[in-house]
């Protein structure tokens, strides 16, 4: 893009700030932004933690840092978290997924987080099985 194009992206992203700001909207990025100001304050995590007994993410490897940021903030410690992932697909490294969260995920917690790898796959329609 190089410098002819900054000052017009500049112009573009804060017409599109002030939008938002006139409308009273947030976009997906600044609720994530919200969620991880707001769990940041322990008191705030444990309460809106605690008002779920379990927490499940599937497709795990297609969050970011700041999302695990903020499941790990929730469920402090590990108890009532799970996450399901498919390591042989990830499609959202445009939004900064990462495999680090699904590959350092058991080790975030004493002791280390359960293990547990579905190794066989049933299809219901058709005559395959592995």
């Amino acid at each position: 893009m190089g410098q002819r194009w900054e000052e017009q992206l500049k112009t573009l992203f804060s017409a599109y700030v002030d939008a938002k700001q006139a409308q009273n909207v947030l976009d997906y990025d600044d609720l994530l932004l919200y969620w991880a100001q707001m769990v940041s304050h322990p008191d705030v995590a444990d309460d809106i933690g605690n008002r779920f007994d379990h927490i499940l993410v599937e497709e795990y490897q297609d969050t970011n840092r700041l999302q695990s940021s903020v499941l790990m903030a929730l469920k402090l410690g590990g108890p009532g978290l799970t996450v399901v992932h498919d390591d042989a697909q990830s499609i959202y490294s445009f939004r900064v997924a990462t495999i680090h969260n699904i590959l350092d995920f058991p080790n975030e917690f004493s002791p280390a987080a359960d293990v547990i790898t579905l190794d066989r796959n049933y299809t219901i329609c058709g005559q395959r099985r592995h």
